[in-house]
C-alpha cells in the first residue's frame, strides 16, 4: 500500500494497491476481519457468563420503575 486510508474502506485499500498485489491485500483484509472476529467472540462469550447474574438484578428494577409509575 502506498497510505493507508483513515477509515479503513477497503474499497480505497484495493484502490490504492500496486498492480500484482490484491491478492496480497485481499488476504492481509480477510486475515485480520478473522482474527478480530475470534478475539471478539471470545470475550462477548466470556461476557455473556457474567452478564446473566445481572439479568435478574435488571428485571428487578424494570419493575421497580413499572411500580413507581403508576
Amino acid at each position: 500500500l502506498v497510505a493507508g486510508p483513515s477509515p479503513g474502506s477497503i474499497f480505497a485499500y484495493l484502490a490504492l494497491t500496486p498492480k500484482g498485489s490484491f491478492l496480497a491485500t485481499i488476504a492481509g483484509v480477510t486475515v485480520g476481519t478473522l482474527v478480530s472476529f475470534a478475539i471478539t467472540s471470545l470475550i462477548l462469550k466470556m461476557e455473556k457468563t457474567v452478564e446473566t447474574k445481572s439479568e435478574d438484578e435488571f428485571a428487578q428494577s424494570a419493575n421497580a420503575v413499572k411500580a413507581m409509575k403508576q
